[in-house]
């Protein structure tokens, strides 16, 4: 699987792994928040659950489209989910 190049800043701002984490993105286009936390179910089986909240959204595009179409960013936010968990499970 291919993927596209996304460059922003992450800042940790709490760090306790294995448990959880939050931090800030900041991106050409959104400044956001997510925290990150992790349960244990087995052994073999974690439970990975984010929550986001963009706090800043930057340019005229990027406005209309948070008014027009909000559940892109949840389906990005999905797509990222996949993508980590895809990543877990190939190593």
């Amino acid at each position: 699987m291919e993927y596209e190049k996304l460059e922003l800043i992450e800042t940790i701002l709490s760090n306790d792994l294995p448990d959880e984490f939050f931090a800030l993105y900041e991106h050409k286009h959104t400044t956001s928040t997510m925290k990150v936390k992790f349960e244990a179910l087995s052994e073999k089986s974690t439970r990975y659950s984010s929550e986001v909240e963009y706090t800043e959204f930057k340019g005229l595009i990027v406005k209309i489209m948070v008014k027009l179409f909000p559940w892109i960013f949840k389906k990005q936010v999905k797509k990222w989910m996949n993508q980590f968990k895809d990543y877990c499970e190939s190593n």
